[in-house]
């Protein structure tokens, strides 16, 4: 969060034949994807399942490749193999589209996410419903966009129909259920917002609306001013904790090299909190998003000897037009040292439904969970796990951030929708 994240996602033009597709997923890449079958989780493993990964397996990223296959004529089901080149200490997300192959045009695509979690078979089936397949039709398989969390290799693969009995064998090892949250830890904190202690320039025992750097992250291309507590950046109201964002009606000159910020951003710093600090431990959150184009909420971890690196338990960017507030789930990790970034993964097209979820992030409250063991980094959603990563920061001491900055074009009016995020609770467990 404390660096810019810039991430394009870009939709493929694709050809169709005149075979028939029984529709998965409708719309196009950036449409809100409904929720599958709910998730079958899997319970955290009682010893560690370390696959001995380290710093330098961050620097090299695997590739994503898609394979060519071979199906029997009749067959109601298409697939294509994915393959990672080498395992990956993080998850890695792609969006593959399927369509008839021919070169007419699509009137609609399929798009399903194809995830591969640490420890999972480097080969996965991808597959696509069909009807009234014949010999010498194909489909036609694609990687939407660069991977998250490795690189694209061969983006697109096709299943050709065939008569003959000589067609592809799908990979025999299964990926893994997503595992499902349970705290790491003794219970050390809970927020209770009729009791919270919230100052300006925080003590030992409170929350801060400051970072340790100041009310300004011109770094990021924020256009909003981090406000304090008279501007009303931070409100309670009916036990739930508010970070509230609007236009200014004077902006704020912050003296930081930019211009005036016409905007109030919130922020909610646990730098003070000692409760809330953990080498090892977990948070969950019960959380409503922001609606409003242009907000940027997230829930994530510095550590107290400072950035890099980092944890992003949640990030919305709605400041991108593909970003889909009310669906879309970001985490991430950074990594460095000296205030130099060195290497980054994020999970950033990984929506709700993908994961079994049926739930608008903006209409209702959800949980955001995290747990930081010895070996791996995993966040969550409403018990369900969205994405891991190796923990190679051995030793840093963690603290929480809950954050609404703003990043939208200085002459937007900037009432469209909610721009407030509504903490509902909060819980940390330690295991230091």
């Amino acid at each position: 969060m404390k660096y810019p994240l810039i991430f394009i996602l870009t939709a493929c033009a694709l050809g169709v034949a005149g075979l028939s597709l029984a529709y998965l997923d409708e719309g196009n890449l950036n449409s809100v994807r409904p929720a599958r079958s709910p998730s079958l989780t899997k319970p955290m493993p009682l010893k560690p399942d370390t696959f001995g990964f380290s710093e330098t397996d961050y620097k090299v990223q695997a590739v994503l490749d898609l394979h060519d296959t071979v199906i029997s004529a009749g067959a109601d089901s298409a697939f294509i193999i994915a393959e990672l080149s080498t395992p990956s200490p993080n998850t890695v997300v792609s969006v593959i589209s399927c369509s008839n192959g021919r070169g007419f045009a699509l009137e609609k695509k399929v798009f399903q996410a194809v995830i591969f979690r640490p420890g999972d078979p480097l080969k996965r089936a991808v597959d696509c419903s069909i009807q009234n397949s014949k010999s010498g039709d194909y489909i036609e398989f694609r990687q939407a966009h660069i991977p998250d969390g490795a690189i694209a290799g061969d983006r697109k693969a096709r299943a050709v129909i065939t008569e003959t009995e000589n067609t592809s064998s799908r990979p025999s090892e299964q990926p893994r259920a997503p595992y499902k949250f349970a705290p790491y830890g003794r219970l050390s904190y809970i927020l209770d917002s009729s009791q919270v202690k919230i100052s300006d320039n925080s003590k030992n025992g409170e929350w801060s609306t400051a970072f340790t750097h100041g009310r300004t992250q011109p770094a990021n291309r924020e256009t909003g001013y981090y406000g304090t507590l008279q501007m009303g950046s931070v409100s309670k109201s009916q036990s739930v904790i508010n970070l509230n964002t609007k236009r200014l009606e004077h902006p704020i000159d912050a003296k930081d090299g930019r211009p005036p910020y016409p905007f109030m951003a919130a922020v909610m710093s646990g730098h003070n909190l000692k409760q809330s600090h953990f080498k090892y431990g977990s948070i969950e959150w019960v959380a409503r998003m922001p609606s409003q184009k242009g907000t940027w909420p997230a829930l994530w971890l510095l550590p107290r000897s400072g950035w890099p690196p980092e944890i992003d338990v949640y990030e919305g960017f709605s400041h991108n037009s593909e970003w889909r507030p009310s669906a879309s789930l970001s985490s991430a990790i950074h990594g460095g040292k000296n205030l130099q970034r060195e290497f980054q993964r994020s999970i950033l097209r990984l929506q709700v439904g993908d994961i079994g979820i049926d739930t608008d992030l903006t209409k209702s409250f959800n949980r955001y969970q995290v747990r930081v063991t010895p070996d791996w980094i995993t966040t969550f959603v409403n018990d369900i796990e969205t994405a891991r990563f190796a923990n190679i920061f051995d030793g840093e001491i963690w603290y929480p951030l809950m954050t609404v900055a703003v990043r939208t074009s200085e002459d937007k009016l900037y009432d469209e929708n909610i721009a407030k995020m509504e903490i509902k609770s909060m819980k940390v467990w330690q295991q230091n």
